[in-house]
């Protein structure tokens, strides 16, 4: 398969999970937990994250659990989404530091999906009973990184667009 066509698949999984993601994430909010399962995912401390547990019921830690579920199909969808992006892009873009970057780039994007499922196994694991301190630095320090990374990722593709559009256009 043509990694055009595998754009487009990984992009439509991509946003249908993400939106089955923010569905179930509604179901999470409260005054305790105002922004859901990011919330629990900065609790930093693990009184937090327990007071995040307790304030949901038995219905909520369900949707909790099946958001994180969810959240396994969606690193993958939007890891390879991401990295086909970075390629695709790549070949479209002069001779260069963000053509030769384009590599490096997809391997933090790549780290970064794999940080996101250590920190869905800490959060079933917080979940499920074992209320650690350490269970919740590895879900605080899994969900920074990961994000950090995909910041890098965006950054790239809107560096590499900007250059793009300026090589089409001529400019350079």
């Amino acid at each position: 398969m043509k990694k055009k066509a595998l754009f487009w698949i990984t992009l439509v999984f991509t946003l249908a999970l993400f939106t089955a993601l923010n569905v179930v994430d509604k179901q999470l909010k409260n005054d305790v937990v105002p922004n859901g399962i990011v919330s629990f995912q900065f609790a930093k401390s693990l009184d937090n994250a327990v007071k995040m547990i307790d304030s949901w019921d038995t219905d909520a830690k369900i949707f909790a659990a099946i958001s994180l579920g969810i959240d396994y199909l969606y690193l993958v969808a939007y890891g390879s989404f991401l990295s086909l992006s970075v390629l695709l892009l790549a070949a479209r873009l002069p001779d260069g530091f963000l053509k030769k970057a384009a590599g490096a780039v997809v391997l933090l994007i790549i780290l970064a999906a794999l940080l996101d499922g250590v920190e869905n196994y800490a959060s079933i694991r917080l979940l499920t009973g074992t209320h650690t301190g350490s269970m919740v630095s590895v879900v605080y320090f899994c969900a920074g990184l990961k994000f950090g990374l995909l910041a890098v990722g965006a950054l790239y593709l809107l560096a590499g667009l900007a250059v793009a559009g300026l090589k089409k256009a001529g400019k350079i």
